[in-house]
């Protein structure tokens, strides 16, 4: 799990997508990995992007899912609002928010369920540390250094990260794909896994 995340510890050092990443490279190293497929969804996605930027030579493909190089200025202003309710309700509350932003108007309550099993493992301080570093990012002027394949894909319904952002991440890297997975939010890969798995393998396959 990334740091301040699930079953990992929240580390001594701040918590920013930079270091998200340099986590990831450190856990390459430690398992003697030289290079490998990059696939992140969300913020996830967010990370992914900072490896492609800095450590380009360690990445074979990148597979962005769900997610956006910049923050809206429309985001930026929700970020005041986020923050005092992170810090005003709990986890619980919080997850339950969070999940529902995410899925589509008509959504599986089992994919509810899960979701919201997953999110509600976060700890308050290093999800605001998180929030706050994912709502900072601006890679508009940096995509274009990326020369890996990428496949780029949301979902058609994702309120979070709209069609509108995965296109600009298209249209900035010259060697990307663009799909967008029909009838689904922003969690893709609980809603439509088998499509989601086989776009990311398709993709993979192509390009070893």
């Amino acid at each position: 799990d990334l740091r301040g995340h699930g079953r990992s510890n929240d580390g001594d050092k701040p918590i920013t997508i930079a270091q998200f990443a340099a986590d990831i490279i450190a856990l390459m190293d430690k398992l003697d990995i030289a290079q490998a497929h990059i696939i992140g969804l969300s913020m996830g996605g967010i990370i992914a992007q900072e490896l492609a930027i800095n450590y380009q030579e360690r990445l074979l493909t990148l597979s962005l899912c769900n997610t956006a190089s910049f923050a809206t200025e429309e985001a930026k202003d929700k970020l005041a609002g986020r923050i005092d309710m992170i810090n005003a309700v709990t986890m619980d509350e919080m997850a339950n928010f969070i999940v529902t932003a995410c899925l589509p108007e008509q959504y599986d309550q089992k994919i509810y369920e899960q979701a919201f099993a997953i999110f509600r493992q976060n700890r308050r301080v290093p999800y605001l540390a998180a929030t706050i570093a994912t709502f900072s990012i601006d890679y508009r002027e940096e995509l274009a250094k990326i020369t890996i394949p990428v496949l780029v894909f949301t979902g058609e319904f994702d309120k979070a990260t709209p069609v509108e952002a995965s296109q600009f991440i298209h249209q900035a890297i010259a060697q990307s794909e663009l799909h967008i997975i029909e009838g689904v939010g922003h969690l893709s890969k609980l809603e439509k896994p088998a499509e989601f798995n086989q776009l990311i393998e398709q993709f993979i396959i192509k390009h070893r």
